[in-house]
């Protein structure tokens, strides 16, 4: 019997006492995860060259390479790698890395919320391994100033009438709605 592979979070963050803090409560929780620790960006790029990562969670402000570098990287790279960035201070962030479908929490959330994050991007990383998301994703990467968009993960749910869960992605500038099917290899779009 084929052991599954458990889902693969690589954490990167110049101050050890931030990845045991975030190694310790995730251990505590007992997710399914196997958790990959990296002190600075070349390292955290050593691991994902030479092992398959789902999830990337990595610092802002880190001497060298920065986060924002790293992310530059990995997007380029790796594209199959959800990004997560986490920041303990207040930079004007946010905007600029939803744009680029990246994930800011603050470090001062509590663990919860980065379990949530990291589920979330789990669900979006088994989305893309479908190949109509992967058209959909690489088509999106290509425009050039992307416009603010929502990504949203819809399990099925029979009580509502929608036995088969999708992807929603909302693009509220351009009015257009794109869904993705769960298990399933066609895009629905609509233009409002």
């Amino acid at each position: 019997m084929v052991k599954a592979h458990l889902p693969r979070i690589l954490f990167v963050d110049d101050e050890p006492l931030w990845l045991s803090s975030w190694m310790r409560n995730l251990k505590r929780s007992r997710v399914p995860y196997e958790l990959e620790l990296a002190t600075d960006a070349a390292e955290a790029l050593q691991i994902l060259r030479e092992q398959e990562i789902d999830v990337l969670v990595t610092d802002y402000r880190m001497p060298g390479i920065d986060g924002g570098q790293l992310l530059e990287e990995v997007q380029q790279n790796y594209p199959h790698v959800i990004c997560i960035m986490l920041s303990g201070t207040t930079e004007n962030l946010k905007s600029d890395l939803r744009q680029r479908g990246v994930e800011f929490l603050s470090k001062t959330e509590q663990p919860e919320v980065l379990y949530k994050a990291i589920e979330n991007a789990l669900s979006l990383r088994r989305l893309f391994n479908e190949e109509a998301m992967l058209k959909l994703m690489e088509a999106i990467r290509s425009i050039p100033d992307l416009p603010e968009m929502n990504i949203q993960i819809r399990p099925s749910d029979h009580t509502s009438g929608n036995p088969q869960g999708y992807a929603q992605i909302t693009c509220s500038p351009l009015c257009t709605e794109v869904r993705v099917p769960l298990g399933r290899n066609r895009v629905v779009r609509s233009n409002s």
